[in-house]
């Protein structure tokens, strides 16, 4: 009979173990981001890991394509701090005349990645990146979503 009543305590105790140990691996998404930034005037450049893509990238693994100024540099941040602002769970953080930092929360586990434009008004481009701030695989959620950002770019802003 006693080895009975143990089972469910036990399991209660894994439960609540677990769940201690998830919050607390969890709570490493919520921090700020030491990954964002500018170094020397440039975007911090991707981990070794898959989770980050950069047009500043210099390996084609984490290289994908800046997006061309459309107007003036002004006319492009403004353009690009809408994109930004209309998709889903993203906020921009900090916004000057040649930079964007924005935070974009996961729908589910509520990881949070960090997407940085940065003006380049000698190319004439608006560099991009996009990083996981934990792990090391994000399944290809940075490409993906820098992606629909170079989708969303160019369409016209109706007020």
């Amino acid at each position: 009979m006693l080895k009975k009543q143990t089972q469910p305590m036990r399991r209660r105790i894994i439960n609540i173990g677990v769940s201690i140990a998830g919050g607390w691996m969890m709570s490493g998404c919520a921090g700020p981001s030491n990954n964002a930034g500018l170094v020397d005037g440039i975007l911090q450049p991707c981990p070794s890991s898959p989770n980050c893509v950069s047009s500043q990238a210099k390996d084609q693994s984490h290289r994908i394509d800046p997006l061309p100024y459309i107007g003036t540099r002004d006319a492009s941040m403004d353009r690009m701090a809408h994109v930004l602002t209309n998709m889903p769970r993203t906020r921009i953080i900090t916004r000057n005349d040649v930079y964007i930092h924005a935070v974009a929360v996961s729908k589910l586990f509520r990881f949070r990645d960090d997407v940085e434009v940065l003006a380049d008004d000698s190319e004439k481009v608006l560099h991009i990146r996009s990083a996981s701030r934990v792990g090391y695989s994000d399944l290809g959620v940075n490409r993906r979503r820098v992606e629909a950002i170079q989708k969303a770019y160019p369409v016209e802003i109706s007020e």
